[in-house]
């Protein structure tokens, strides 16, 4: 399965070079698929599409090594990919107490956008 990944990954390389398109990022793989990934490309992806929830646990270190949070943030950090954030407005909602200005915030701004 993951040959076939890269194997369209380095469809996306040949369309940037001949500047048909102008960046190549990844959503929501594992840390160890990023780094197989990098092993076989000539070209390194600018951005890292993940919940928000792994950038939590990697500086909690609320995780197990195993599922491979850590190895995100290493690869990452190894390649100069740019983590991008997903999900933030989720995890503000399902912590309520634990970050109660930026719920309040979050409210607020739903209720201004709801009356546009």
């Amino acid at each position: 399965v993951l040959d076939r990944f890269v194997d369209s990954y380095q469809v996306l390389e040949k369309l940037y070079e001949h500047k048909i398109i102008h960046g190549m990022g990844l959503d929501g793989i594992h840390g160890l698929d990023i780094r197989y990934l990098v092993e076989r490309c000539s070209i390194k992806p600018q951005l890292y599409r993940g919940d928000i929830s792994q950038a939590l646990d990697i500086l909690k270190r609320n995780h197990r090594a195993e599922e491979s949070n850590e190895h995100i943030a290493t690869t990452l950090l190894a390649h100069n990919i740019t983590f991008l954030a997903s999900n933030v407005a989720g995890h503000i909602l399902e912590r309520k107490p634990m970050a109660p200005n930026a719920y309040a915030l979050l409210q607020n701004l739903g209720g201004v956008l709801y009356r546009a």
